[in-house]
């Protein structure tokens, strides 16, 4: 628990700094820019030695990788892994060179989970204003959990997260590449061309009544289409874990925070409308399109209330608050900043806590 904690602290201590710093002076703006990332150093360094140095047991479906995946590279040849695409064999292509260099199944995880918050961390130091404040919201989400137990998914998220950089400069091409190949590590991996889809289009800010319309779409949606998947399993068992708890809490929480953002968008729109800004353009900012493709979350956990698993998809769209949030607190002045900051440390600090309690605590390998 210790561990955890620290990190919170690091986190809590860096957003503030963060937050507190003066944005809206240009003689600052080159120390900002210079020092932005300073505070995120630290509690990105606990996260990797959090994910490196754990015990192989540690995780939701720690055993079954090792079973599943690691014990079965000798069973497949190079060419097969590259041309059969039923198998995960992105995801096996990655363990086959991992492979290479060792056999030990600690040092395999290790190196999966350096690459994997590699992939989130890289993008955050570049895209957020406040990096320190996307950390914060990113193990609220259950990020650290997700990458210590459920490899294949949280892998194939961080890549296509990862070519967010492609997206924000419209290089179309490019991002469907990067979602193509996490596909081949995850299928979940193909609902983020909705962010293509939003961004190609250059959709204005969801309004509620699209939200609802869209929600309501979504409910029918999945009602439909679950029933089909799941039952396509060959397994009872699986069939049963995969329905039960139907994730009530989690779209509460994703409730609370599209209304906390609902008003952060309209509170800042009517402070550029007084300082007549042409709102057509701010209506088209790259915050629009953070807020139109993370409302994706919202749509997908509809359909978890029916089937479990799906909670884990939403993280496809979720991770994207880790970008919004903190561009949406350097347009408001200092005193609300620092105040949205601090409800922002409430919401996901509770929940940061609320889901570490739920699985087992940092186990140090034992080498």
């Amino acid at each position: 628990m210790v561990p955890y904690i620290v990190l919170f602290v690091c986190l809590l201590f860096g957003g503030f700094f963060e937050v507190c710093r003066p944005t809206n002076m240009n003689d600052l703006e080159e120390t900002k820019e210079k020092y932005k990332n300073f505070y995120a150093i630290i509690p990105g360094l606990i996260i990797f030695f959090l994910g490196v140095f754990r015990e192989t047991s540690v995780g939701a479906d720690a055993q079954s990788y090792y079973i599943y995946y690691w014990n079965r590279l000798e069973g497949f040849t190079w060419n097969e892994l590259f041309t059969n695409f039923s198998i995960d064999n992105g995801f096996f292509i990655i363990l086959k060179v991992i492979a290479l260099f060792t056999g030990d199944w600690w040092l395999a995880r290790a190196t999966l989970f350096v690459l994997t918050f590699s992939l989130y961390y890289v993008i955050i130091i570049k895209e957020s204003d406040y990096p320190c404040v996307s950390l914060l919201i990113f193990v609220g989400l259950a990020n650290i959990c997700f990458m210590l137990g459920i490899l294949r998914q949280s892998l194939a998220i961080g890549i296509c997260f990862f070519a967010y950089k492609y997206l924000k400069k419209n290089e179309w091409l490019k991002f469907i590449i990067f979602v193509l190949i996490a596909a081949t590590i995850h299928k979940t991996a193909l609902i983020s061309l909705y962010a293509f889809i939003v961004s190609f289009f250059k959709l204005k800010k969801i309004s509620h009544y699209k939200f609802i319309l869209l929600s309501s779409i979504a409910a029918v949606v999945f009602y439909v289409a679950i029933p089909m998947i799941t039952a396509s399993y060959n397994t009872q068992i699986y069939e049963n874990v995969a329905t039960s708890d139907g994730g009530y809490g989690m779209l509460l929480f994703m409730m609370i925070v599209f209304a906390i953002l609902g008003y952060l968008m309209n509170h800042i729109k009517r402070n550029e409308e007084s300082t007549e800004l042409n709102t057509e353009l701010v209506d088209k900012d790259e915050a629009v399109s953070l807020f139109n493709i993370s409302c994706g979350a919202f749509f997908v956990q509809i359909g978890a209330l029916q089937w479990s698993l799906l909670n884990r998809a939403t993280a496809c769209f979720s991770i994207y608050w880790c970008l919004l949030f903190p561009k949406l607190l350097n347009k408001l002045s200092q005193k609300n900043r620092l105040q949205v900051y601090l409800l922002l440390v409430v919401l996901f600090g509770f929940m940061f806590f609320y889901q570490i309690d739920e699985v087992e605590f940092f186990v140090m390998h034992s080498f």
